[in-house]
């Protein structure tokens, strides 16, 4: 008897199929954990930054500015709110957002990994066209720069 005849044609239960649910379980290769931990220490950092940035305006003080002199004037503008909320607290509730979804996708959490990476695309799409605006807000309207807000 050759030593392929008992071989089963079948395919194993532990190889992937290509069903999201059966990807979620496995684990990530270790350069998209570094990835998706760089993912949520950013999002911490910019839900950090945000914080300051919303104590400082509740406090109605400027933020430490020393690269850049135009803290004060953008932090001051009518740019600075969304229908009177302070820019920042948006901010934060996105960084938030973006580490729960960072966080979603490093665990494979009820097998919503390519959820969570799809709608973390469009949250950071979203983000940056908005800090895209208010950059631009912030050189030819204020023509003043928030080293904060950039």
């Amino acid at each position: 008897m050759s030593s392929g005849a008992n071989v089963s044609r079948t395919r194993p239960a532990s190889v992937p199929t290509g069903d999201p649910a059966v990807a979620d379980r496995l684990p990530l290769h270790w350069t998209f954990r570094v990835l998706g931990f760089a993912a949520l220490a950013l999002a911490l950092i910019g839900a950090g930054i945000s914080a300051y940035l919303l104590v400082v305006h509740i406090q109605g003080q400027s933020p430490v500015c020393r690269i850049a002199h135009g803290c004060a004037t953008v932090q001051k503008s009518e740019y600075s709110k969304i229908m009177g909320v302070p820019i920042s607290v948006p901010g934060i509730a996105g960084y938030v957002a973006l580490g729960g979804l960072a966080v979603v996708w490093l665990t494979g959490w009820r097998g919503l990994r390519a959820h969570a990476a799809l709608f973390a695309f469009y949250a950071s799409l979203f983000g940056i066209l908005f800090s895209a605006y208010l950059t631009y807000v912030e050189w030819r309207v204020l023509e003043a720069w928030c080293i904060w807000c950039i």
